[in-house]
């Protein structure tokens, strides 16, 4: 049982009242990483008995789904680019259009990056290109 297991621990530490201090603050640490997903209860469960809650479980099945959504979607992106770019000659332009990009998805709005560009023709070059990337995706 869980209190059976508390007990150990407090045993194992010596002391009941830094026991529940070390239960409480490990729990704490396990709904903030969980975003509060999971109750108060599981985590204090969770920390005495070392068994993951069925809620951590979904958690993380969620969180890896989402990731495996976000990792394809770079993966679009740069198929899309690619399809864009093997046109464009001027490496200049290419490397600053791949940076336009990266800079655009992490801001969540179109931003321009210049690498290694001397022209305004350049620059005019990567700001259409960047931008008919943006809205085709």
């Amino acid at each position: 049982s869980t209190k059976s297991e508390f007990d150990k621990l407090a045993a194992a530490i010596g002391n009941t009242y830094a026991a529940v201090r070390f239960v409480s603050k490990k729990a704490r640490n396990l709904s903030i990483k969980y975003d509060n997903q999971i109750l108060d209860s599981e985590a204090i469960s969770w920390v005495v008995t070392g068994k993951k809650p069925k809620s951590a479980v979904e958690y993380d099945k969620l969180i890896h789904k989402y990731n495996h959504i976000q990792h394809m979607t770079t993966k679009h992106i740069k198929s899309v680019v690619h399809e864009y770019l093997c046109y464009v000659d001027d490496e200049a332009v290419c490397k600053s259009v791949k940076a336009s990009m990266k800079a655009s998805k992490e801001a969540r709005h179109l931003v321009y990056v210049y690498i290694d560009v001397d022209t305004d023709y350049q620059e005019a070059r990567v700001r259409i290109l960047t931008r008919m990337i943006w809205y085709s995706l």
